[in-house]
């Protein structure tokens, strides 16, 4: 499946392209009746993703807001299986990346610096999303957390996160067991790493970040692209009212 890309990630779990698409669907189901039934919110991204990256606060803030009910589940998508295989939205070469992300960072009012492509580039995004599941595998709470600090250390301080000992130094700053996140990530994590791919491909994604909205009963709405906080608000107040 090939996608296209586009802070802290929540630390809460209550419960890309620049253009942005709203769209909905009805499932199987018949949808829930009540506005006080839990509202899912799946969230398809990638740790290099920059777009997800500035999208970040936005998505903490809705999910800490206690006038919903809402249960997030951030599921990794596979932005770049390969660098040697990456080629999307005119991006070509490291150079291209590291402008590309600066830009995003801009426009969006986020701290980005970028000069790891030139640095030191990844070479894929997949170990540091494989080691996230691993993470899962011993505490949810912390996985967010190791999510949280691979992100900042390539997005601002210019770390490759595919590195293991990037991995590794960020898991034991979350108070994880490196060596048995090395152990986990080959075999187990990278089976539930597999499941979210399919998962995403199951539901349509096509690039990141996509936050799908989701309520018992297979109503759903999609989001595709960078939203505000004013927008993410709006789009689940319409969807409770729904119904």
């Amino acid at each position: 499946m090939r996608m296209s890309e586009e802070k802290n990630l929540l630390q809460t779990t209550r419960g890309s392209s620049n253009g942005s698409k709203l769209n909905s669907n009805n499932h199987s189901q018949t949808p829930g009746t009540t506005v006080d039934k839990t509202t899912h919110l799946l969230y398809f991204t990638d740790p290099l993703c920059v777009t997800s990256y500035t999208m970040a606060p936005a998505i903490q803030q809705l999910v800490q807001n206690e006038n919903y009910n809402i249960q997030f589940e951030l599921i990794m998508g596979g932005l770049i299986p390969h660098w040697d295989i990456y080629r999307n939205g005119g991006i070509s070469t490291f150079e291209d990346m590291a402008t590309r992300w600066m830009s995003v960072g801009k426009k969006y009012g986020t701290l980005v610096d970028g000069t790891v492509w030139l640095k030191d580039p990844p070479h894929s995004s997949f170990p540091p999303a494989i080691a996230y599941k691993a993470a899962q595998l011993q505490s949810r709470s912390k996985a967010l957390l190791f999510y949280q600090r691979v992100q900042h250390m390539i997005f601002v301080d210019n770390l490759n996160i595919s590195r293991w000992e990037i991995i590794r130094q960020a898991a034991e700053e979350c108070e994880l067991d490196s060596d048995q996140l090395k152990l986990d990530m080959p075999h187990t994590a990278r089976l539930l790493f597999e499941e979210d791919l399919i998962r995403a491909e199951n539901y349509g994604v096509m690039g990141f970040p996509t936050l799908v909205i989701e309520k018992p009963g297979g109503k759903t709405v999609t989001l595709e692209g960078h939203h505000n906080y004013t927008e993410l608000e709006q789009a689940v107040q319409s969807f409770v009212k729904a119904g």
